[in-house]
């Protein structure tokens, strides 16, 4: 798909595709790093008698293979330890090596399960994580635990907050770079009522390698002070599907998308039923959205949980190459089984599909890859001549040639087919072994 956006970029500065890691956790505990082009860029082997490896979920519970995903295994394997940022329990190196490679899993969670989206330039990856928590709002180092800049938003100085639902809040904001607006929104408890506040600011750049501290501060008072070519307004709006109101996970947990045309995506989790892409016009010029929230698909679930049962589980977030395409997923059943994913439209946020795969016995990982796509493994046992298989999305085909991955016709909210090229990734290990597919946090030598 043609790329409408009227920045032009130096070429020197789009970064290489993305690239993605296995991890074979069986006695070896190493794995393998792939290019977009899936080869080989690199090796690596997990020293498990390392310190780091105590503080880690990465192979289920620290001891466990990662065979199943139900209440006692937490690990690399769930379909929520993927996201943007990269993987929460592992973060194999680029460039191979050894050593331990492992997060402190429970510490990463606390802070990256409240990280928003960032949507940035074709072929830029982002620079910053954004963070929101009840009235804190920071900005992070992508993927680090320490923020360069926090702030406290609940007075006058920053947003309107008269009238307010609430103030609870847990990853729901967003940040367009191409635009230079910012969306948060907040609930109050058990309603269906909520507020998005919304600021831009054409003079402050967030989501760059040469943030200073206080940058967030003048983004968001010049916004609502309304100096120097910035705004800020807000909207107030209702969103009620089955059951959202007895869940954290749902109130609280949305993904947002703030898109290039001034609609809101959202999307929902409400655990033992499923997920939901809705979106919002939003209206500058008033305190209410324009008309009402939109619905457009939901994906069904059975048994499952989300941040309500820990910072580890719940819905996750991921975005492609090309920075056009957010896919926002949450397990089928349990902690990590299965998935349930929308893919959201970042231009048009009313434009997405769905997919599901309802799976009660392995974790789906997701990570991107090439320009538009994504890749996803199911961690079933590769067990000898079995392998590493995968599995792949393009939503950017879809949409520009109205037909999905099967060759059948797709419309605007429809269901998106898996495809699976011929062949297997080689592994490690060849006897019992559930490997993962783990994203990346770099993507040096992930190749153009």
């Amino acid at each position: 798909m043609a790329n409408p956006l009227s920045k032009f970029i130096d070429p020197n500065s789009i970064e290489p595709l993305p690239t993605f890691s296995t991890y074979d956790a069986a006695s070896s505990y190493a794995g393998s790093i792939y290019d977009s082009n899936l080869a080989a860029v690199s090796n690596w082997y997990i020293n498990t008698s390392a310190e780091g490896w105590s503080y880690s979920n990465a192979a289920g519970g620290g001891s466990s293979l990662p065979s199943s995903n139900t209440a006692g295994t937490n690990g690399a394997a769930h379909t929520p330890a993927n996201m943007a940022e990269g993987n929460m329990h592992i973060n194999p190196p680029a460039t191979g090596g050894y050593g331990a490679m492992m997060r402190h899993s429970s510490n990463t969670a606390s802070i990256w399960a409240r990280f928003g989206t960032v949507i940035g330039f074709p072929g830029m990856r982002q620079k910053i994580s954004i963070y929101a928590q009840t009235n804190s709002i920071a900005i992070y180092p992508r993927g680090s635990l320490v923020p360069m800049e926090s702030l406290t938003t609940n007075t006058a100085t920053f947003r309107n907050i008269i009238g307010e639902p609430g103030t609870i809040c847990d990853g729901m904001i967003s940040y367009n770079d191409r635009t230079k607006t910012m969306a948060y929104v907040t609930n109050g408890s058990g309603t269906v009522n909520y507020r998005v506040h919304v600021w831009r600011h054409p003079g402050v750049n967030l989501n760059s390698m040469e943030y200073k501290v206080g940058d967030l501060y003048k983004f968001l008072t010049e916004a609502k002070s309304g100096v120097n070519g910035a705004s800020y307004y807000y909207n107030d709006f209702t969103w009620s599907t089955t059951a959202a109101t007895s869940y954290a996970e749902s109130r609280a947990h949305m993904r947002i998308v703030m898109g290039d045309n001034g609609t809101l995506g959202i999307v929902r989790f409400t655990p033992d039923y499923g997920t939901f892409h809705a979106y919002a016009v939003l209206n500058p010029s008033g305190v209410a959205i324009t008309g009402s929230v939109t619905q457009i698909s939901t994906n069904s679930c059975t048994t499952s949980y989300g941040i309500d049962q820990g910072n580890l589980y719940g819905m996750r977030s991921n975005i492609t190459w090309d920075n056009q395409w957010i896919a926002a997923y949450a397990p089928y059943y349990y902690y990590g089984s299965g998935i349930c994913m929308h893919l959201v439209y970042t231009q048009d946020p009313s434009k997405g599909y769905k997919y599901t795969l309802t799976d009660s016995s392995a974790g789906i990982n997701v990570a991107p890859i090439r320009e538009n796509a994504f890749i996803m493994h199911r961690t079933n046992n590769a067990d000898g001549g079995a392998m590493f298989n995968y599995m792949f999305l393009n939503p950017a085909g879809s949409y520009a040639n109205g037909r999905n991955d099967a060759g059948t016709a797709v419309v605007n909210g429809d269901a998106l087919t898996a495809t699976s090229e011929s062949g297997y990734l080689d592994i490690t290990y060849t006897s019992t072994n559930y490997p993962s597919l783990i994203a990346m946090s770099s993507w040096t030598g992930g190749g153009r």
